[in-house]
């Protein structure tokens, strides 16, 4: 899974503290 995140981001600096987060699902594809 650490491959598919591209971007975590935490706020704490408002009134609810929350967390952003950017995944790609990758998929493995065989012939």
């Amino acid at each position: 899974m650490k491959k598919q995140v591209l971007n975590a981001i935490i706020h704490l600096d408002e009134k609810t503290s929350h967390l952003h987060v950017i995944v790609v699902p990758l998929i493995k594809n065989t012939i």
